[in-house]
């Protein structure tokens, strides 16, 4: 190299073909804060802290809720047999007296749900029996746990109102008897109650569809059975309320949330007052389209799981496939002004009602999230849940507190002093553990004046993918308390 030729400090020979160190540097920083943006799991950073013995007491109540369980994937299988798993240890252990409750969040079958009648389709049916054979396996002291599930977008095949449809028959889920499907005797489909007086899905859904006003009727929100007292959960239908809102059906929509106004008031004496309903009110999932890294680097960001998705990663291709979905504008996606107004309702009955939590599923994910309320005044949690049988990418953003891409479920136990929620992976390994005491006004008062938010993290652990949809872990301990 000639003194004309002298590399100056920071800089690089490309004559010499070596890097300085602080290029090195800078590419090695770059390399691993890619790595890290694209991890599968996250923990807020600022919640770490070195773990601590957990103290055991008595439950009253637990709830597994999974969302998205509608294909017979090997994810599923593992899912399953991970709560079958849990389950037995429940009963074994005797600190858990009353079965605990399976809860599906939504998109039962995939992808356009159950055909109508007469239409000779049988595979969704088929489907549907295998997805029965994997869930049989979930018992409590020798006895099929009680499951109930909450309709989504792809239980109505993405339309609630539209009566010509061959289907996405909404009505068949209450007449599961009739499938000839074995299992599924102690499945109940919440909202909406099957009536005595129609005899078959079809008259159902011939008295349904008559008019939005008898959908919107039958599918009120109803309070979730196999449940202590201290516990009330409230279904809703957010398909249908979405659709409501999209069609310009504005006085429906707030019917039906008078409805739910009235049912959380009803639930006021229990100490912990949830709401189950499929799309979620936040979620940094694939269907938060409008994410600024999405729109330069594709749907796929950050896991990237599918080749599709690394392809779209090449600029421009993901800024065009980015800006292609905002524009469409789906009801299915958060942008959407029809999905929009419906978070905003839910989140401030969310908030009037003193709701603690909202578990959702539609992102093939897991979250939690603690949302700011419409008043301030305090903190609810979104739980998203909806890895029981497909994965989708997931970010962080405002609120967020934990997110794992892996297949999993979550688990709510109920105790005299807090709830506990629970992520779990495909194993039934604990990912993540948060917990939540209420202080209440003293007794007959029975209204909740402000919640003490007590997070308990006690394991985190970074999953490596290898192939299809496959996790590898290894564990880190961490232990939480954070007082709000």
């Amino acid at each position: 190299m000639t003194s004309r030729e002298k590399k100056e400090p920071g800089t690089f020979s490309v004559r010499a073909g070596t890097f300085s160190v602080r290029a090195r540097r800078t590419l090695l920083a770059t390399l691993l804060s890619t790595l890290v943006a694209c991890a599968p799991l996250y923990i807020a950073p600022s919640q770490r802290t070195p773990a601590q013995a957990e103290p055991t007491s008595a439950t009253e109540g637990v709830v597994y809720a999974f969302g998205d369980m509608g294909a017979p994937t090997p994810g599923l299988a593992d899912v399953t047999a991970a709560m079958a798993k849990e389950l037995a240890a429940d009963h074994a252990g005797g600190h858990v007296k009353e079965s605990p409750l399976l809860l599906g969040l939504g998109d039962n079958l995939y992808e356009v749900g159950l055909p109508r009648p007469g239409t000779g389709d049988t595979a969704p049916i088929r489907r549907l029996g295998r997805i029965a054979d994997l869930l049989a396996r979930c018992r409590f002291g020798g006895r099929p746990a009680p499951l109930v599930l909450v309709p989504g977008n792809h239980d109505y095949g993405d339309r609630a109102l539209p009566r010509d449809r061959d289907e996405g028959d909404i009505t068949r889920w209450y007449y599961l008897d009739d499938l000839g499907i074995g299992g599924v005797s102690h499945w109940t489909m919440l909202p909406g109650e099957r009536p005595k007086e129609a005899g078959d899905a079809a008259k159902l859904y011939e008295r349904l569809y008559e008019a939005p006003e008898r959908l919107s009727e039958f599918m009120r929100p109803r309070r979730i059975p196999h449940t202590p007292a201290s516990l009330a959960i409230v279904a809703i239908d957010s398909q249908l309320l979405i659709d409501l809102f999209a069609a310009g059906r504005d006085d429906l929509a707030a019917r039906y949330l008078e409805a739910l106004d009235r049912e959380l008031a009803r639930a006021a004496s229990a100490r912990w007052r949830l709401v189950a309903t499929h799309h979620p009110v936040e979620s940094y999932g694939a269907h938060h389209v409008t994410m600024p890294a999405r729109f330069l680097l594709g749907p796929g960001w950050r896991q990237f799981r599918s080749p599709w998705e690394v392809v779209l990663a090449i600029p421009p291709l993901g800024t065009l496939a980015t800006t292609v979905r905002w524009a469409i504008a789906s009801n299915q996606d958060s942008h959407s002004s029809a999905n929009r107004a419906y978070r905003k309702a839910l989140l401030e009955r969310l908030e009037r009602h003193h709701a603690a939590v909202v578990l959702s599923g539609h992102d093939h994910n897991s979250q939690l999230i603690e949302l700011d309320a419409p008043g301030g005044s305090r903190s609810i949690l979104q739980v998203v849940s909806g890895v029981a049988a497909k994965l989708d990418p997931v970010t962080r953003g405002n609120g967020t507190l934990f997110y794992h891409s892996g297949y999993g479920y979550t688990r709510l136990a109920v105790h005299a002093t807090h709830l506990e929620i629970a992520f779990k992976d495909r194993s039934g390994a604990t990912l993540f553990r948060y917990r939540v005491a209420s202080n209440t006004l003293s007794a007959g008062e029975g209204d909740v004046i402000g919640d003490r938010l007590e997070r308990a993290l006690v394991t985190g652990r970074h999953e490596r993918q290898r192939g299809a949809g496959a996790e590898g872990a290894a564990g880190a301990a961490y232990s939480v308390h954070v007082r709000v």
